[in-house]
């Protein structure tokens, strides 16, 4: 380990702030890391490369606040993402491709300004979601419910 500008740093690049964490600390989460460099405040990583403060990311690109990623992409405030693409403002995903702002999404597929979703399952181009439940086709809604189609709504 070695501090350079208040953090602490491991042969890979991965650093840790020296305000929140001892070097000995630092040290053992850097044992949990595999295959990462470049991280900040990272733990229990795989692959993970230029992310910051992440917890079980996978096969990361730009992840930022990551907490269970797994194929993550490009995300950005993460929390408990699965399997990841281009989410942005993520919260509570699970099967994303196109997340853009997130809240607690679950079978995720395009969404756009995503909120409450649920079981978004195969939006094809989801655009202004908000508080969807069992969303499939959906695009430009807002207050959705029981959502199943373009053509065959039911709200």
């Amino acid at each position: 380990m070695e501090l350079r500008n208040n953090n602490w740093y491991d042969e890979n690049g991965n650093s840790w702030n020296a305000n929140l964490y001892f070097e000995e600390l630092a040290e053992k989460l850097s044992k949990t890391l595999v295959d990462c460099t470049n991280c900040t405040n990272c733990k229990y990583c795989n692959n993970c490369h230029d992310c910051s403060i992440c917890y079980n990311c996978h096969d990361c690109n730009y992840c930022n606040y990551c907490e269970n990623s797994t194929d993550c992409n490009i995300c950005k405030y993460c929390y408990n993402c699965n399997e990841c693409n281009n989410c942005n403002e993520c919260k509570n995903c699970k099967n994303c491709v196109g997340c853009t702002d997130c809240t607690d999404c679950n079978e995720c597929n395009d969404c756009k300004n995503s909120n409450n979703c649920n079981e978004c399952f195969d939006c094809r181009r989801c655009n202004n979601c908000n508080n969807c439940e069992n969303c499939y086709y959906c695009i430009d809604r807002f207050d959705c419910f029981d959502c199943f189609d373009l053509f065959n709504r039911v709200i």
